[in-house]
């Protein structure tokens, strides 16, 4: 008995993407291409970031009497992690309260790493053969004379 070759029909389904979803898809399909490209455009063209960075909008004064400036980089921010607060699903967010020892792990993990270099990186520093220049050199920038 000889096996007959399968039939498939596939059914393709057309979607109708408006500009915004054509955007967000291409944005989405080549992300990394578009980091590296970013930071090439920055490394060739620095001065158009820092153009960026001067753009403010005002100053918000809170109830205890501090300021905070909305420069263009901080709006930016917030958008972006208000976007990252969206893509978070409930389920998952709720079941963070059945293991909190996740939590409490990478609460530590964010806080002890960043110290622990620190003072590794201070006890490297202190081996240098001349604490004088090493003073200098970090206030003049890497490198500097």
């Amino acid at each position: 008995m000889q096996r007959q070759p399968e039939s498939t029909v596939s059914e393709v389904t057309v979607r109708r993407e408006g500009p915004l979803e054509a955007i967000t898809h291409f944005i989405h399909k080549h992300f990394l291409l578009i980091l590296v490209g970013t930071y090439a455009l920055s490394a060739v063209l620095p001065r158009f970031g820092l153009a960026l960075r001067q753009i403010h909008f005002g100053k918000v004064t809170w109830p205890d009497g501090s300021q905070t400036s909305l420069s263009l980089s901080f709006l930016m921010l917030a958008f972006l992690l208000f976007n990252a607060g969206l893509a978070i699903k409930v389920e998952e967010l709720t079941a963070l309260w059945k293991r909190p020892a996740v939590v409490i792990a990478g609460f530590a993990a964010n806080t002890l790493v960043p110290i622990v270099l620190i003072l590794s990186l201070r006890g490297l520093m202190q081996l240098w053969y001349d604490w004088d220049e090493l003073q200098n050199r970090w206030r003049s920038g890497i490198g500097g004379n």
